[in-house]
């Protein structure tokens, strides 16, 4: 989600929502840390 999206969901201030989306994409990268892709992984830029 886009911070600009959570910042007009939450209706709290920029900075607030700053650290709200930086402790949920740190916590994701904490669960996901033990499963490790492998094999031929393609990966879409978009």
């Amino acid at each position: 989600m886009a911070a600009l999206e959570l910042l007009r969901y939450l209706e709290v201030n920029d900075e607030a929502v700053w650290r709200i989306k930086h402790r949920v994409m740190q916590a994701m990268a904490t669960r996901e840390a033990p499963r490790q892709l492998s094999g031929f992984v393609q990966v879409d830029d978009a």
